[in-house]
């Protein structure tokens, strides 16, 4: 759904705002039309805007001395396909007139108290944005990140400093991070984590060959006489792939890392069988 009764989702009046590659052509046009006619969507579009138009003024000295010397430690995050992300620095505007893409979804005051903007953070580039809101009901974090590129937000590993655990964004670049105490996002490091493959897991894919979205082969075999299965990884060319490589397998919220010993790992049963998706890097 894109829409209530009278006005469009801000969630996709963020994605119309930043072209995102989520939105059909038909969607697109939809939003066109409708913010000609309704007043309140177009002003939320300005709003959203407006802030990523701030965003994108961000340069080197937007970032903290702590973030650069931790830029400069890892100079081969590129390589290792891994995008580092600092907090932005306080502007003249303040945190709660920044449009929050679910807070403003709200239509009445008990709603925006309902999700609060938990934090913002950037590559060095300004290319990258993560954004946390505060879901205060359910008592957990909603993470979304926002890239040109589908492969910097689509199915990425992000991980934080300031909380444990690993996480899997969809296909829209959101995930949940499941935290009943509030966690203070001003100074965190997080990293996003690029696979280099994502493979979609279904009880039928045991015993088979498993293709992944960018050319990989998960090979799934049990292993006789156990509860196991025997995993292999190969390339387009059905060539083993010898590097050591690890596997990220997510059950739900949770996550299993596994890493590849000459191209071969064994996985419980039970583990592989619940599996929704599994990440390789």
């Amino acid at each position: 759904m894109m829409m209530n009764d009278t006005h469009i989702y801000i969630e996709m009046l963020e994605r119309y705002a930043l072209k995102s590659p989520v939105l059909s052509s038909v969607q697109m046009d939809t939003i066109a039309t409708h913010i000609i006619e309704c007043e309140d969507c177009a002003e939320h579009l300005r709003q959203i805007i407006s802030f990523y138009t701030e965003i994108e003024e961000v340069n080197e000295n937007a970032l903290s001395p702590e973030a650069i010397r931790i830029l400069e430690r890892s100079k081969d995050a590129a390589e290792a396909r891994i995008i580092e992300l600092f907090p932005k620095r306080a502007s003249s505007i303040p945190q709660q007139e920044r449009p929050s893409m679910i807070a403003l979804a709200a239509q009445d005051k008990d709603l925006l108290n309902h999700y609060v903007p938990a934090g913002t953070l950037l590559s060095n580039d300004g290319n990258t944005i993560l954004r946390l809101t505060r879901d205060n009901e359910l008592q957990q974090y909603l993470l979304q990140i926002h890239a040109d590129e589908p492969d910097c937000y689509a199915h990425v590993l992000v991980s934080f400093d300031c909380i444990q655990g690993v996480y899997l964004t969809n296909e829209a670049g959101e995930a949940v991070i499941p935290q009943k105490k509030k966690v203070s996002f001003r100074d965190a490091h997080a990293s996003i984590r690029i696979p280099r493959d994502v493979f979609q897991l279904q009880e039928e894919c045991v015993e088979s060959v498993v293709p992944g979205m960018r050319g990989y082969m998960l090979h799934i075999l049990p292993v006789d006489g156990q509860s196991q299965y025997s995993v292999r990884i190969s390339d387009s060319h059905q060539e083993p792939v010898e590097t050591e490589l690890k596997l990220a397998f997510f059950v739900g919220t949770a996550v299993k890392i596994h890493t590849f010993a000459q191209g071969f790992m064994n996985v419980d049963a039970s583990e592989m069988k619940a599996a929704n998706i599994a990440a390789l890097f």
